[in-house]
């Protein structure tokens, strides 16, 4: 036998789990690599089916993703594993004519972002011609995912707002926060001129990105935490630093934004607002507990989903490092 999976001698299709089985069968030329090996003279070890099912795409199709071409998105094999039942069931028995109400809620449960949805955040950069920042040629689908927010950003902003966003956004992340701040600095400034709303959005980031500073470490590890290392992690780390830090200056301001900490009157207070959520986020990593863990659609993600009776948190992990990504009070939907 030359084929062994976590040390798992696989003779024969039918060792395989469903899910593995329902992959292959969409990909003939995966199927005919397993026959031909069974009983050849190399020796092919992997670590699981994930690991498995991705390099033989990598290997025979030079891709990593799988293609659901009814439900028009893509995900790698560890995102795919990671579905339940269900979910298996609908995807690969799943219809031209079936339902779309269960296919939305695949999307939203499972944090998918179809092809179309992709290109339609494409097409609103492209249209609205002063976000053309020159990065976002470059920009990734992660990149692209995560202005999914302001896709269908419809306010018309002044001049003065499209001239600075075009001078202060270096990456898809602080497009996000710029657009949001613009929207946030409308309603805080005390005068209507656009002066003096852009005079509040440059203070109220000036002022957030000072406290976020002393935020910006977060532990580092060579692979995505099982629950035991999470915890372990997590609970060390917390004995020197107030928080899992942010990756990014952008990201930590992205999530104040979101959760709405700012209040609506002016920038004076928004030192006190941040300190009030930094509390709030260390006191959901001290009282709460992970119940959930989810790898990301596009590879190289791990999100861990922390619940306090007041909030739900998310820490990723990403390129080593485990940070900050998501708050959101049980007031609103997590997602």
């Amino acid at each position: 036998m030359t084929i062994q999976i976590a040390s798992k001698a696989i003779a024969q299709l039918q060792d395989l789990s469903v899910t593995a089985q329902r992959i292959i069968a969409q990909y003939p030329n995966l199927d005919h690599w397993i026959q031909a090996n069974q009983d050849g003279k190399s020796f092919y070890l992997f670590s699981d089916e994930v690991d498995f099912i991705n390099r033989l795409l990598e290997t025979l199709y030079t891709s990593s993703t799988i293609w659901f071409p009814q439900c028009d998105f893509c995900a790698t094999p560890e995102k795919v594993f990671d579905f339940d039942g269900d979910t298996i069931d609908f995807l690969f028995e799943k219809k031209a004519t079936d339902d779309d109400q269960a296919q939305k809620k695949i999307l939203r449960d499972n944090d998918l972002v179809t092809s179309s949805g992709i290109e339609t955040i494409r097409q609103w950069l492209q249209t609205n011609h002063y976000f053309q920042c020159d990065f976002l040629r470059y920009a990734s689908v992660l990149d692209i995912k995560c202005l999914s927010d302001v896709a269908t950003h419809t306010v018309d902003f002044k001049s003065e707002f499209l001239e600075w966003i075009k001078a202060n956004t270096n990456s898809a992340q602080e497009l996000l926060c710029n657009v949001n701040l613009i929207t946030k600095g409308q309603t805080m400034a005390q005068a209507d001129t656009a002066a003096a709303q852009l005079n509040t959005v440059v203070e109220v980031k000036k002022i957030v990105t000072r406290e976020l500073e002393n935020h910006l470490t977060c532990p580092v590890l060579s692979n995505p935490p099982d629950e035991k290392t999470l915890v372990s992690v997590v609970s060390s780390w917390l004995t020197s630093s107030y928080i899992i830090g942010f990756d990014s200056i952008a990201a930590g301001l992205a999530l104040v934004l979101k959760s709405n900490t700012l209040g609506n009157d002016d920038e004076n207070n928004a030192s006190d607002s941040i300190h009030r959520l930094l509390k709030q986020i260390r006191r959901v990593l001290v009282q709460g507990k992970p119940i959930e863990a989810y790898p990301g659609q596009f590879g190289g993600v791990w999100d861990y989903i922390y619940e306090s009776s007041e909030a739900y948190l998310i820490l990723r992990y990403q390129n080593g490092c485990l940070f900050t990504h998501h708050w959101c009070e049980k007031t609103h939907s997590l997602t």
